[in-house]
């Protein structure tokens, strides 16, 4: 019963901030052509939605088993390192060490999901010919379920105040739907440096203009600088075109999007299947 009530709450939290998104993305546009319930794969990226929402329980109950695994399987006790838990007094500084290490892990499992065998769960989220809020939804259970047991890092090193918690979690939440809007923002001298949708749009253009891809970052784009991976130019202020790279071979279906890397990975172990990975 408890689940259904989570589910019902976050399929009307999203479609309520959904629904104010579409109605700044009707009056400030980058992309004019785009009208979000109107659009190719709005029902099917709707799918997404739901599935993000019915979803979460099952996959963190998931996420906390892995880690709880791996912690064993390499006989780590968290009780019994050095410095154990950090707890820190100043919630300002909380909330930056929070949001620095989710940011840095963030960044750094992006890019190896580009980068890696494991594009094809991600290669679902850049399946998207046109960026808007919607699109922001479009994300893989695999994916959700490998990033989710590499964010609980910060949680075993620091103690975290709940309402710091709480705080980063609605600008976590609130990111995803941000940088994918198709809302016209301008963030003045701090666009190279915070996440906003005109730096994200170059992220998903099928071309590479930095090796392995560029604008990685969630939140920030402090490790997009620091490792080489900022791009955007002077000359043109969004991509023409979005969507997978050339080559790349992906399933149009829900269901077969939904499958495709137990499919992919069953296959490359059978031996069936050779990538640019392998």
């Amino acid at each position: 019963m408890n689940i259904a009530l989570d589910v019902i709450n976050n399929l009307a939290i999203v479609f309520a901030i959904g629904m104010v998104f579409s109605i700044f993305e009707y009056i400030w546009p980058i992309d004019k052509k785009i009208i979000v319930p109107f659009r190719k794969e709005s029902f099917q990226d709707t799918l997404w939605l739901l599935t993000s929402s019915f979803l979460p329980s099952l996959i963190n109950a998931f996420i906390i088993w892995t880690y709880s695994f791996l912690l064993g399987f390499f006989f780590i006790n968290l009780d019994a390192l050095p410095f154990k838990k950090i707890n820190l007094d100043n919630l300002f500084l909380q909330f930056v060490i929070l949001l620095l290490s989710v940011d840095f892990l963030k960044y750094i499992f992006h890019v190896y999901f580009h980068r890696s065998i494991w594009w094809c769960s991600h290669m679902l989220h850049h399946s998207a010919e046109k960026i808007d809020w919607l699109t922001g939804q479009r994300g893989h259970w695999v994916e959700d379920w490998l990033l989710g047991t590499v964010l609980i890092l910060p949680v075993s090193i620091f103690v975290f105040n709940p309402k710091v918690y709480y705080i980063f979690s609605i600008v976590q939440f609130m990111s995803g739907y941000i940088n994918h809007a198709n809302i016209n923002i301008s963030l003045g001298v701090l666009t190279p440096y915070i996440a906003n949708p005109k730096v994200h749009r170059w992220h998903h253009s099928p071309t590479n203009f930095k090796k392995g891809g560029q604008n990685f970052g969630d939140l920030t784009l402090i490790w997009d600088h620091l490792f080489n991976t900022f791009y955007m130019p002077d000359h043109v202020s969004t991509p023409i075109v979005y969507g997978l790279f050339a080559g790349d071979r992906y399933p149009k279906s829900f269901f077969g999007r939904f499958f495709h890397p137990i499919i992919f990975l069953y296959n490359r172990a059978k031996g069936k299947l050779r990538t640019k990975f392998s």
